[in-house]
């Protein structure tokens, strides 16, 4: 059996290795627009923050590829402040670009065939029996067939020197603007931050102009390295499976949509994808996945709802819709593994 991946990202990496956990004898091969793998402008679209959960300790990223370890979190909802502890060496501030590459350097041990440079345009070409569509978001296989996407917008700037540095804190800011904030340390060395904004509500903002106005308002200074922007894929991206074909990563299983997580999502769905592409069982694959993280998805696409809805009466109802979740969460905690404990 063949197996033709399309990215060479966080979750077509995954499921590469996975694929040949399970069965070392398919053929899988990994097609990948950039020259390198890792190491290009895709690979920083991304806080880069990143937990290992229950499921596995297989995606601990090795040194070389931890910008900074995280111990504690500070969710902020207008004037209500929540804050979360991290075991040690359990969430880190990535450098991703270090971890895509330590992964690919893995599969290429495992044996599977690497074609880089080359940007798939028509998907109905490649030879595969299976089909993963790890592309990113926008899907290309998706894109292609007129399928639907659900995208939030986010735009980040990465500063040295930055005045609001706190070494092992991320913190996360939502507004009455339907979006969040993030300030994630990046490098103690030049006190390198990652800030950025998510907006999860069209009301045509524009995220530049909207991030330097959160900069002001919380006095954060310093010289910009390096900004990127783009789509957020906003909870499970239906359909899960098209015929020989299965979407993992931004393509399938997308993002938190309260807050814009996809490294922890982009790994375990690649590594659930394995397991049943071995089987040629694309049916169950989609059905562990709606399992693993279709609570997460009604509850978070319903709150993205009532807000874009009260947004439109009075912004200030956002707020409020934010920290009735938060509340919530705190006192039956829908989604345990964010956090080890919160305060």
């Amino acid at each position: 059996m063949q197996v033709d991946i399309i990215g060479g990202g966080l979750s077509g990496l995954a499921t590469a290795l996975s694929i040949k956990e399970h069965d070392s004898s398919v053929d899988v091969i990994v097609h990948e627009k950039h020259k390198r793998i890792g190491y290009n402008r895709d690979a920083r679209k991304c806080g880069e923050a990143h937990s290992i959960e229950s499921f596995s300790l297989k995606w601990k990223p090795p040194k070389d590829a931890i910008a900074t370890p995280i111990y504690q979190g500070k969710i902020t909802s207008g004037k209500k402040t929540y804050v979360f502890e991290r075991k040690p060496d359990t969430a880190w501030i990535l450098d991703r670009p270090a971890f895509i590459s330590s992964l690919g350097k893995k599969a290429e041990k495992q044996g599977i065939e690497f074609v880089l440079n080359y940007k798939i345009t028509d998907f109905t070409s490649l030879p595969g029996d299976i089909i993963v569509d790890a592309s990113g978001c926008p899907s290309v296989v998706k894109k292609s067939l007129g399928l639907n996407q659900n995208f939030g917008y986010g735009f980040q700037q990465t500063i040295k020197n930055c005045s609001a540095y706190e070494d092992n804190t991320l913190k996360i800011i939502f507004d009455q603007n339907g979006g969040y904030y993030w300030i994630f340390p990046r490098h103690p060395e030049n006190r390198e931050m990652n800030i950025g904004i998510g907006l999860t509500i069209n009301n045509n903002a524009k995220l530049p102009v909207l991030l330097e106005q959160f900069k002001k308002e919380h006095h954060i200074t310093g010289t910009i390295d390096y900004t990127i922007g783009g789509l957020i894929p906003e909870g499970l991206q239906y359909p899960l499976r098209h015929k020989n074909i299965i979407f993992v990563g931004d393509t399938g299983v997308g993002t938190l949509p309260m807050n814009g997580q996809g490294i922890y999502r982009a790994l375990l769905s690649g590594d659930i994808a394995g397991k049943y592409v071995v089987h040629r069982d694309l049916k169950g694959y989609a059905h562990e996945i709606i399992r693993e993280f279709g609570r997460m998805d009604v509850i978070g696409k319903l709150l993205l709802r009532w807000n874009s809805f009260v947004y439109h009466i009075n912004p200030n109802l956002v707020l409020a819709s934010w920290n009735k979740y938060h509340s919530l969460n705190q006192k039956l905690s829908f989604f345990k593994s964010e956090y080890d404990t919160i305060h």
